[in-house]
């Protein structure tokens, strides 16, 4: 660890808009300060070019802000581009955000270098479950993992994880942590009990929450390790149009620039793979279709990125646009959101307050990975149809999101929970009952009941401490919002 922190002080990391004089290897980062793929690449650059200098090999990493600096002369149409030179000849380049195996790969091929001096080093035994202690939580999981965190030697999950080793082979890694090893890293994974299964996957990190099935795993399995934002044409679309549920959502982003498309949403869609389905089209003949015409920018060169690519949603027959801006990663989550569930409120930093210290009380699902929601907007559409006015507000908050809210003031809470918040009053009410698949009608007809009734006992008494928690959120949301994140300045080491 001293010697990797020692090569990272020497490695020379600079930011100009041209590049000096300079024999050897050098990892051009073309990016824009509002790019959150741009943010996300950085520290796989870095590491890549620590990696470089652990091993002895001369390389420099030149970062070059395309605001500030005319990136069309090196021929930049999106960003991130990433271009491998050696003494002033370009090797190769590629756009848009990839992960570290493809980084790793593509400069080791183009440059010329072996390979292993740029492997991570994670375990990944193909078909065997890892043992994995206290220690392995430390360091960065590459690739797809499915983690069963267990307090019973003899769980049934124990021996569906050897099987799903054998199955997937060198496809996923799958590993084991007893609580006793897990146990100084259970908030940060999110765990409240145990047996629990995660999927861990490059920014992915979803809950299992099917029953102990082997069929059932292998989905969920399926759906982690799944390629997304696929590129489909009239016919493919069509064909999903009727696998579709009537008034279930189709998301299709129209592009006439692949590479800016994949700089936006490619990471994006990877996030969301057990949420939604995002797809991508150039074909003319589904764009004729939508009626969703992205401009050229071999034709127009002042086309923005808005027009070049174009966000949709697809429900009941008919394209809808997003209107906002896609470098926004916010507006794009509350939007797909609300495309896929119009009667809820999506709990987020912008919408805390306005439902917290409103005037309605709110009829809160906790979950995680949005565990359930589909069911309770099933529920919501059932009860309310064709009433133009309801006296509630419905929502739904994910535990991880705002883990001190609940620790607080929900202490024990098992998730899926449905409960009542009540701004007047500042207090919630509810059963400690946890909610599933077969249950969440009845829980919630009998939650609201209960309530209306004046019979819905308080969960717990108010306490300072969720006035404070409350106040604090609504700071973090303000900061969210107003604060611009600042250019990040590289020194020459």
């Amino acid at each position: 660890m001293l010697i990797f922190f020692i090569t990272h002080i020497l490695c020379e990391v600079f930011e100009k808009c041209d590049l000096p004089s300079y024999e050897g290897l050098v990892i051009h980062k073309f990016y824009r300060d509002n790019c959150p793929h741009c943010q996300r690449i950085a520290p796989l650059i870095e590491e890549i070019d620590d990696r470089l200098e652990t091993h002895g090999i001369k390389s420099k990493v030149r970062s070059v802000e395309c605001k500030s600096c005319d990136c069309s002369k090196d021929k930049i149409d999106a960003v991130p581009t990433i271009i491998v030179t050696r003494d002033g000849k370009e090797l190769d380049r590629f756009r848009g955000y990839h992960d570290y195996e493809f980084i790793a790969e593509f400069v080791s091929r183009v440059a010329g270098i072996n390979p292993k001096i740029l492997e991570r080093g994670d375990k990944e035994t193909p078909g065997k479950v890892v043992k994995l202690k206290a220690d392995d939580f430390y360091s960065i999981f590459s690739g797809p993992w499915l983690i069963l965190f267990y307090n019973n030697k003899k769980d049934r999950y124990r021996e569906l994880m050897v099987e799903l080793g054998k199955f997937y082979l060198d496809k996923l890694n799958i590993a084991e942590a007893h609580e006793s090893e897990a146990k100084n890293f259970e908030a940060r994974y999110g765990i409240t009990e145990y047996p629990t299964i995660l999927a861990l996957y490059n920014g992915v990190m979803v809950e299992y929450t099917g029953q102990p099935e082997l069929f059932s795993l292998i989905d969920f399995c399926d759906t982690l390790i799944a390629p997304v934002f696929v590129d489909i044409k009239r016919e493919k679309f069509d064909e999903i149009e009727q696998q579709t549920p009537q008034g279930e959502p189709i998301f299709l982003v129209f592009y006439s620039h692949l590479a800016l498309a994949n700089s936006y949403f490619m990471q994006l869609s990877h996030e969301m793979k057990f949420r939604v389905k995002l797809y991508k089209t150039g074909d003319k003949d589904l764009i004729q279709k939508a009626g969703i015409h992205p401009k050229d920018r071999d034709v127009d060169v002042d086309v923005k990125d808005n027009e070049a690519v174009i966000l949709t949603v697809y429900r009941n027959g008919i394209f809808h646009r997003f209107d906002g801006d896609i470098g926004n990663n916010e507006d794009l989550l509350n939007w797909i959101y609300h495309a896929h569930y119009p009667l809820l409120t999506r709990i987020s930093p912008k919408t805390f307050s306005g439902v917290f210290f409103g005037f309605k009380p709110v009829i809160l699902l906790i979950t995680r990975n949005e565990h359930l929601v589909h069911e309770f907007e099933a529920f919501i559409e059932m009860r309310h149809k064709g009433l133009p006015y309801t006296s509630h507000i419905f929502a739904a908050i994910e535990f991880t999101e705002f883990p001190g809210l609940f620790t607080d003031n929900l202490p024990g809470i098992s998730v899926p929970a449905i409960i009542v918040y009540d701004p007047q009053k500042k207090k919630f009410y509810g059963e400690h009952t946890k909610v599933d698949n077969y249950n969440l009608k009845d829980v919630a007809y009998k939650t609201i009941k209960l309530y209306e009734d004046g019979k819905l006992k308080i969960y717990k008494k108010e306490s300072h401490g969720f006035k404070y928690i409350v106040v604090l959120l609504v700071i973090l949301a303000a900061c969210a919002i107003g604060i611009k994140k600042t250019k990040r300045s590289y020194k020459t080491h």
